[in-house]
């Protein structure tokens, strides 16, 4: 994971829900939500994390939820989008 990934990774962590309150990402869907902003197919994420690509569907799917999302280019636009927004306030 590139640096940039790495700490837009830590700084997403949460997305807002509908009552207001953020949602925790798991350390392994940020990991998938890095490595799905760097370009990876599902693939090469698969190949990356020892998973099947079966479990990355399913990973990203929960990603696509948490972050009100509906396809990997609204999810990555989310991850730039709280990249250049910065850390976010616990």
């Amino acid at each position: 994971m590139s640096d940039m990934a790495a700490s837009v990774s830590r700084s997403h962590s949460r997305n807002q829900s509908g009552d207001g309150k953020m949602e925790k990402l798991s350390s392994r869907e940020e990991e998938v939500l890095a490595l799905l902003a760097e370009g990876l197919s599902n693939r090469e994420i698969a190949l990356a994390l020892g998973l099947s690509r079966r479990t990355i569907e399913t990973y990203l799917h929960r990603l696509y939820k948490k972050l009100g999302v509906h396809n990997r280019a609204g999810a990555v636009a989310r991850y730039l989008q709280r990249a250049a927004d910065g850390p976010q306030e616990p």
